[in-house]
């Protein structure tokens, strides 16, 4: 029996380095937004994590700073500090 874990927004555990079950709880959660927090900037990234964030839309604080997300009136607002 599997729990509903859908999400708009997901911030990665583990800094988002890639454990053998990250692809399948992506998947499950199937977020718009992924929140990295993690002092390794994107472009360096030598990992997985990049295929399996796929189209969504990644935010990682060591490229964007404190990450802010804001839900007003039913809109989700999800952005970066810097």
């Amino acid at each position: 029996d599997h729990a509903d874990v859908a999400a708009d927004v997901l911030l990665l555990p583990h800094h988002g380095s890639i454990r053998p079950a990250s692809g399948a709880f992506l998947e499950a959660v199937d977020p718009q937004y992924v929140i990295r927090s993690a002092s390794e900037r994107t472009e360096v990234t030598r990992s997985t994590l990049m295929s399996l964030v796929g189209d969504r839309v990644l935010f990682n604080t060591a490229d964007v700073g404190a990450v802010t997300v804001t839900i007003r009136n039913g809109n989700l607002q999800v952005c970066g500090y810097r």
